[in-house]
């Protein structure tokens, strides 16, 4: 009992937190959706399934959950990129993030990302002339933080600043994240395993992307979308020479939007470390879209995810508070069209980090 109690308390106060944000404007199907459900920023959750919200963090969790820095140990850098984008075989999407723990029980980190079309924008004007733009593309400026109240159970915020650049629609929107994640040290059983759990809230504040079309303000809701997830972890003992034989992590997620019936999304995704060196991991996730009422496009995309990854210890090799990680993740892009194939997703990171505490 004392396990669920810890358990479900994180997830009861987020949960009415929900519960409490207005959801007056109703999330639609619109133009930016492609960036809060398009390609997660991170090779390593593409490979899980695009489950993520409750593993423990690196500097990509400001994507993902911000109270998961509070899981840091020193300075990261990382970035990721990833293309194509269904048919959009020039689009790709790429982010920068630094994050450090600065203090005990604070973390703090930044992030840029961006997610471009490939391809240029264009206008008409009065005459028929048609001028082109900069290439389409969204970007996303945030700054994150996490405060651990214990040292098990972080909670965490990131302001963000959208805009959306077509070069002759710009538009922009600032919002807030929140998020909680409690690990549950599993103390009774052998080996050393724990749970996570994370729950996260992207948009709190409803906010709406406003904009000018041709002189005309404009606004389009921005989805607000809740995630509730859980990992577990294996980490024996076992060692060969200084570095562990293997270690092991499952974890799964559930995400809703709480102004829309349109997206519900399910994920599930493991991993398996060899000798702290050799990183094999898999996922599924099916996920509930508009078909717009026809025939031919689905109400539901669904994916095996794969991905690889190489992690250099340096810290165990050379006393270095030092890691070095490369994860990729390739595989099949599921198709909003019955019978149609797009080409593989392609997704790449790498991160640095050194360790202070």
């Amino acid at each position: 009992m004392k396990y669920l109690n810890h358990l479900f308390r994180p997830v009861a106060i987020l949960v009415l937190l929900a519960i409490s944000i207005q959801c007056d404007a109703q999330y639609q199907v619109g133009f930016l959706s492609n960036y809060f459900f398009g390609r997660p920023l991170s090779a390593r959750a593409e490979a899980l399934g695009q489950s993520f919200v409750s593993v423990d963090g690196d500097a990509s969790s400001v994507h993902f959950n911000p109270a998961g820095l509070g899981n840091m140990k020193g300075i990261e850098l990382s970035s990721s990129y990833a293309t194509p984008f269904y048919t959009l075989t020039q689009a790709h999407s790429l982010s920068v993030n630094l994050a450090a723990k600065i203090h005990p029980k604070i973390a703090i980190g930044i992030s840029l990302d961006q997610v471009s079309f490939g391809i240029p924008g264009s206008i008409s004007d009065s005459s028929g002339n048609v001028s082109q733009t900069d290439n389409l593309h969204y970007m996303n400026h945030k700054f994150s933080a996490a405060y651990s109240i214990t040292e098990t159970f972080h909670v965490g915020a990131s302001i963000n600043y959208f805009s959306y650049l077509p070069g002759f629609i710009d538009g922009s929107a600032a919002f807030l994240d929140l998020g909680i994640v409690k690990k549950i040290k599993l103390r009774h059983f052998k080996h050393n395993q724990s749970i996570n759990i994370g729950t996260s809230i992207t948009n709190t504040t409803a906010s709406n992307v406003k904009f000018n079309y041709n002189g005309t303000d404009l606004e389009e809701t921005l989805p607000i979308i809740s995630t509730y997830g859980l990992t577990y972890y294996l980490n024996p003992e076992k060692s060969l020479g200084k570095l562990k034989l293997f270690q092991g992590m499952v974890t799964t997620e559930y995400q809703h939007l709480l102004n829309s019936d349109y997206r519900r999304k399910v994920s599930i995704g493991g991993e398996f470390t060899l000798l702290e060196i050799l990183i094999l991991r898999a996922g599924y996730f099916k996920e509930k879209v508009y078909d717009y009422s026809h025939s031919s496009n689905k109400s539901h995309l669904e994916s095996l995810t794969y991905g690889i990854g190489l992690q250099f210890p340096l810290q165990q090799l050379t006393k270095i508070p030092m890691h070095v990680n490369i994860d990729y993740a390739q595989f099949s892009q599921p198709s909003y069209v019955v019978g149609r194939t797009w080409d593989d997703l392609k997704s790449v990171s790498a991160r640095l980090s050194y360790d202070l505490f």
